[in-house]
């Protein structure tokens, strides 16, 4: 819970009953989903992996060109 509260900022609280409800999401349905939660988290990443190349090589090609 106090993850949850940190990654809100100390700005932003969130009520004890909707942590306890993201919990208990959480540990109920984490476990039974858990490849499909680690699958999203690795497609996530190859998507951002290919954002950042393809502005490398935008930036690379700009470079070349005005430089």
């Amino acid at each position: 819970m106090r993850l949850l509260e940190k990654l809100l900022g100390a700005k932003q609280t969130v009520p004890s009953d909707e942590l306890a409800l993201i919990q208990r999401v959480i540990m109920e349905q984490g476990t039974r989903h858990w490849l499909a939660y680690a699958s999203a988290y690795a497609l996530m990443a190859i998507a951002a992996g290919c954002t950042a190349a393809s502005a490398y090589v935008v930036g690379h090609g700009v470079h070349t060109v005005y430089m």
